[in-house]
């Protein structure tokens, strides 16, 4: 839902403002939309999602060794078409996260027999962003140097003039000369080449230590004030970076990718602890599990709020970029969401799992004799 709403404000990767813009609402409310919708999940829902992929990697691992089978040559398989998921997704939308995903995934191979102790220390290690500090000592002793590929938003630039147009082959065309490789270059420079391994791995021990089963409020209550602890002053520092750093704008520029990667991860830790905390009222549970069906079709859900959001706001279909601000966006995503979660719970009255599912398990498993 969190990267439901942060794509739909941001048009699905169009950062163009619109000239024809509709509704009441001035840019002063814009901004304080989009402020409060990169405060609540922007670098924190890929976090959950990340921690999500880890964790149902070790259900499946788990299960196959209880029935006496490996699961691994089965795992690498499955990686590999999500690969072409995600390639395909990447034809209509660049910013794909699925292939990133299925690539990243072998860590979850190499390390699924660690120790618990040997995983927590390989998880921190990624998770501090040790590239991070090394290209922070370098801008600090030579703040010449660039050490970016290119400026915010720069690798998607090529393609806003095709995101604008009518035809869907161009599009498929920019996606395939300059959307493949964007993803990837933006995901190293803000860190998540390191973090969502980590991620994954952190999943894998909340998996494989029962984290999730029934726990006491006093264990989550501990995680969330760690959380805020953490994030507090990280945020804090991240706010005021020009006051108290050196006069580098390379160096600040580092530094604050750095704090942002800190403190959304604090940050999102709080959203999961709080969650599992609220969960604990059935008040409330009963409320959350009307949310269940989106969940347990994640995939198809993924692929097609990205379809329908090009077809919503890129030239190729709708082309809402034009008329809708920040605030009409959101309304947007409000929508989108509610027609998805209809759309999950009729289907999964009728069949068990999603269709992007479905066929991911029956590709998954062919070939497969019990």
């Amino acid at each position: 839902m969190g990267i439901l709403f942060l794509h739909s404000l941001e048009h699905f990767q169009l950062f163009v403002r619109g000239t024809e813009l509709i509704g009441p609402f001035s840019e002063q409310t814009d901004k304080i939309v989009m402020d409060a919708c990169s405060f609540l999940f922007q670098s924190k829902a890929y976090v959950i999602f990340a921690l999500m992929f880890g964790f149902s990697f070790w259900l499946q691992y788990q299960n196959r060794i209880e029935k006496g089978s490996d699961f691994t040559p089965r795992f690498l398989w499955r990686m590999f078409i999500l690969l072409g998921f995600g390639f395909l997704h990447m034809l209509v939308y660049s910013a794909d996260i699925l292939a990133i995903y299925a690539l990243l995934s072998v860590f979850l191979i190499v390390s699924r027999k660690w120790p618990d102790w040997v995983l927590v220390i390989f998880a921190a290690f990624l998770l501090i962003e040790p590239f991070y500090m090394v290209r922070l000592y370098i801008s600090l002793n030579n703040p010449e140097v660039s050490l970016f590929f290119n400026p915010p938003s720069g690798y998607w630039r090529p393609l806003y003039p095709l995101m604008q147009q009518e035809s869907l082959l161009e599009l498929i065309k920019g996606n395939l000369q300059f959307g493949w490789k964007a993803m990837p270059i933006w995901s190293w420079e803000h860190g998540r080449l390191l973090q969502t391994p980590g991620l994954f791995i952190l999943g894998m021990l909340a998996a494989r230590r029962k984290i999730f089963t029934p726990a006491s409020f006093k264990f989550y209550a501990i995680i969330f004030v760690i959380s805020l602890f953490i994030f507090l002053p990280l945020h804090e520092a991240r706010e005021h970076l020009k006051v108290w750093t050196v006069d580098s704008e390379s160096f600040r520029r580092q530094l604050r990718l750095i704090l942002e990667a800190y403190s959304n991860l604090a940050q999102a830790f709080m959203w999961v602890s709080l969650f599992c905390i609220v969960w604990k009222f059935k008040s409330v549970n009963s409320v959350l599990k009307v949310l269940a069906p989106f969940g347990k079709m994640s995939l198809t859900n993924y692929v097609f709020m990205s379809v329908m959001g090009v077809f919503a706001f890129h030239g190729v279909g709708l082309g809402l970029y034009r008329y809708l601000g920040t605030t009409m966006s959101l309304f947007y995503a409000l929508a989108a969401l509610a027609s998805q979660l209809i759309i999950s719970h009729v289907w999964l009255k009728n069949f068990k799992y999603g269709p992007l599912e479905y066929l991911w398990r029956k590709l998954s498993w062919i070939g497969y004799k019990k």
